[in-house]
């Protein structure tokens, strides 16, 4: 690919976050003027980076053209490595997924097994996919050290320390990669592709097997000065409680985490409490049965949790009185949680953020799924790509 000067990269860079754009709109919002643009943007659609795409709406005079990245400009191999399995996705300039993969764990994972699985995912979807990608990112359950590619600690992995995931993929596939934390990869993929795109402040909260936050503020990723902020399962609920496995105790994971609402149910059972609710042959219950007997009217359920959501609502309301977000997103089991169960978090968020920031806050569903972690980490790749392609 051809070097972009850097006028070019100025203007790629604002339709990432823009598109779809029109000539007028890159000299306003630029500063530079419409024949400079007009230039740059012409040597764009030679080399492929814009097409265009129609005409804008017009109240009178010329019509301006509208312009949009080209989505196979670039490919990027994302991955996504959590407590649950690997996703996999190839997506194109526009966060569009041309190919996925996933392969959940058989059996509780390995520092073997994480590896292998990553390795034949990402196998797969490289052989599938329609042209070579850029590079690989990925978004990691755990502590990460992002400068040079090492995953510190995956949950409940005990011979998981500092494991140079980044190094050890690019060795075997000889593509640039990228490690990030999983819940700043599907933050990531929201202020680019999702519910937080045009917005300069949000959170994203997440649940999966743990629970994460994701800060953007003033437009860009929080990551703090270790590069692991947003640990917001591990926010302790008071000075007392139950034992977290970080080794603290009273840990917001410990009182509303998926593993925490499925051992009080079992536990219940166990002491023979009443509820619909069937361990399978191996005596686990998953946490999305525990969802379906609470929407399906088990009180045991309803009651663990509808507590649990209590905690949640209350956690985000203190996130939302700390950082007066324009908007947080529910992701993960969040955004597949029962409508009462979210109502039961809205209705504790609201009562408990203060009046004055209330207003200008918003709690939504995220929208891009499980694909949000893979999606995040292949853009990853794209914002390096990008820059790369500057003269020098």
């Amino acid at each position: 690919m051809q070097s972009l000067h850097r006028r070019q990269l100025e203007i790629v860079k604002f339709a990432r976050s823009n598109t779809p754009v029109t000539r007028p709109v890159l000299s306003d919002a630029l500063g530079l003027s419409l024949p400079t643009v007009s230039v740059a943007v012409r040597e764009l659609l030679e080399a492929e980076v814009f097409v265009e795409d129609g005409y804008l709406k017009s109240s009178g005079g010329r019509r301006a053209r509208v312009l949009t990245l080209n989505p196979d400009f670039l490919h990027s191999l994302g991955l996504s490595v959590s407590m649950s399995g690997v996703r996999g996705v190839i997506a194109d300039l526009s966060g569009g997924v041309v190919a996925e993969g996933y392969s959940e764990w058989g059996v509780a994972p390995t520092r073997e097994i994480v590896l292998e699985t990553l390795f034949r995912v990402a196998t797969e979807l490289i052989e599938s996919a329609p042209r070579a990608p850029a590079g690989i990112g990925i978004g990691i359950s755990g502590l990460v050290r992002r400068a040079d590619g090492v995953s510190i600690r995956f949950p409940h992995i005990e011979d998981w320390r500092d494991v140079p995931v980044a190094s050890l993929v690019e060795e075997r596939f000889r593509l640039e990669t990228f490690l990030d934390n999983d819940v700043n990869a599907s933050t990531l993929a929201e202020l680019r592709f999702g519910a937080g795109r045009g917005l300069e402040n949000f959170l994203y909260a997440f649940i999966g097997r743990g629970i994460g936050l994701g800060i953007v503020v003033n437009g860009r990723l929080y990551r703090g000065a270790s590069g692991n902020a947003g640990e917001l399962g591990h926010l302790a609920m008071g000075p007392d409680g139950l034992l977290c496995h970080c080794g603290n105790y009273g840990c917001l994971e410990t009182v509303a985490g998926p593993e925490a609402v499925v051992s009080e149910v079992r536990q219940a059972i166990e002491s023979a409490a009443i509820s619909s609710i069937a361990p399978d042959e191996t005596g686990a219950v998953s946490i999305m049965s525990v969802f379906d007997a609470a929407e399906a009217g088990d009180r045991l359920a309803e009651n663990v949790v509808t507590r649990a959501a209590e905690h949640l609502g209350r956690m985000l309301a203190n996130m939302a009185n700390l950082f007066d977000p324009e908007l947080i997103i529910l992701g993960g089991l969040l955004a597949k949680a029962s409508e009462s169960t979210q109502a039961t978090i809205r209705r504790v968020f609201e009562a408990r953020v203060l009046p004055a920031i209330a207003p200008g806050v918003a709690l939504r569903v995220s929208e891009l799924g499980d694909t949000a972690g893979a999606l995040g980490a292949a853009d990853v790749v794209f914002q390096n790509s990008i820059s790369a392609l500057t003269e020098t």
